[in-house]
């Protein structure tokens, strides 16, 4: 869902089709860890893709490195604003994050996530998952 091909084989991750919003004295990057690209907030900020999603159930998967500040892993209308959904990042190595939510009319919106406190946050492997 969140990774985009250059006409290669196999997959290649990039913040290429991601939108953020950063605080003052932060930012938001790729950065290379051990040769796998990640998302990276420095300081507080968000970082989102908006995807037009289809009624019905979904969850979206984040794997997260969360190292300090708070943040959380978000769903939420792209017009409006509100939030369908949002789930507390814990701190501490690698983690999969997910959060369930309802679409009751197909609509576009904004899947990511945010630092709300100054600190430092990988992401990775960020796809969502339609239930049958």
């Amino acid at each position: 869902d969140f990774e985009r091909k250059k006409g290669e084989p196999g997959w290649i991750t990039g913040l290429s089709n991601w939108s953020y919003t950063v605080g003052e004295d932060s930012c938001v990057e790729a950065v290379d860890v051990d040769g796998d690209h990640k998302g990276h907030i420095k300081g507080t900020g968000s970082l989102y893709q908006g995807l037009h999603i289809e009624a019905g159930e979904h969850t979206l998967f984040i794997d997260t490195d969360l190292t300090s500040g708070a943040g959380n892993i978000f769903v939420r209308d792209a017009i409006s604003g509100a939030k369908l959904a949002s789930l507390t990042v814990a701190k501490g190595n690698v983690l999969q994050n997910s959060v369930s939510f309802v679409v009751a009319e197909p609509g576009d919106l904004e899947l990511g996530v945010e630092l709300l406190v100054q600190g430092e946050i990988l992401i990775d492997n960020a796809f969502v998952d339609e239930k049958e």
